[in-house]
């Protein structure tokens, strides 16, 4: 399920998953298992994992908004 949100300072690692826990139920009662996030347009990350894109055999990530060490 696809959220907008940003993390406040998105080049650091935090254990902060309050913006997930708040929405909760609402994933629930969509029957989805995750967030999609969203921002500007782009996306950004899951709310638990990263997002990677695989087309014609080239991994892509988002170059800034997101934590150095997936890049």
């Amino acid at each position: 399920m696809s959220y907008e949100y940003h993390r406040e300072i998105p080049a650091v690692k935090t254990l902060s998953y309050l913006p997930l826990i708040q929405r909760l139920p609402h994933l629930k009662r969509q029957a989805a298992d995750d967030y999609l996030y969203y921002s500007n347009g782009l996306i950004s990350e899951s709310s638990r994992s990263n997002v990677f894109i695989v087309k014609n055999k080239t991994v892509s990530t988002a170059h800034s908004g997101i934590l150095p060490g997936i890049t």
